[in-house]
């Protein structure tokens, strides 16, 4: 999947803390509670922004999450990019180029167990590291590729530790080059082509 050349210009903050970023469906099922509840824990290691970037048809949810931020105290260092309208794809790759991390944290469920969640490869593509819940199929993918962390929940100290680690070193180095075959669909492309012929000539 290769990324546009040209990018719009999104709104993510320029505050000089790390950035943790949530995109896509904002829901439980998506993790939006764990990522709320883990970017709090980090933030008594290492002061960390959180954006979220998607779309919910639930206004309650957004209420939540609003008060939870508000009671936590971190409303500086909270953002939402989207909310009640959806946020074009090209900004969430733009936003993803810029993030310091992103986050992951499915609650895995028979629909998604054996899958791989399209935003694995937009973080792979960009090279920016991924905190995802662990699960055999993405862990034994992270093994091959290194591609990110695996979380078990509820998560440890000594996860939460490490994590605030990788947001400290990755503001002070370059993206990871990972590389195209682990994302491109260019690497899937021969296979798919042949696949299609097959149907075509049957």
């Amino acid at each position: 999947m290769p990324l546009p050349k040209q990018l719009p210009s999104s709104p993510l903050p320029a505050t000089g803390r790390p950035v943790l970023l949530y995109t896509g469906t904002i829901s439980r099922t998506w993790g939006i509670f764990r990522a709320i509840g883990t970017w709090q824990r980090i933030n008594k290691e290492i002061p960390t922004d959180l954006v979220v970037a998607g779309f919910t048809f639930d206004t309650e949810l957004l209420k939540a999450i609003e008060e939870i931020v508000s009671a936590s105290g971190l409303n500086q260092n909270f953002f939402l990019i989207g909310g009640y309208e959806y946020v074009p794809f090209e900004m969430i790759l733009s936003l993803i180029q810029q993030c310091t991390a992103g986050l992951a944290f499915y609650r895995i469920q028979d629909h998604i167990r054996d899958r791989i969640p399209t935003k694995f490869y937009e973080f792979m593509a960009a090279g920016k590291p991924l905190f995802f819940s662990s699960n055999p199929a993405w862990n034994e993918m992270n093994n091959k590729w290194n591609f990110g962390t695996s979380v078990e929940f509820p998560a440890s100290d000594d996860t939460i530790w490490q994590m605030a680690a990788i947001l400290r070193e990755s503001g002070k180095s370059k993206p990871k080059e990972i590389p195209p075959e682990a994302w491109s669909w260019a690497a899937e492309e021969p296979e798919l082509i042949s696949l299609l012929d097959g149907l075509w000539e049957s």
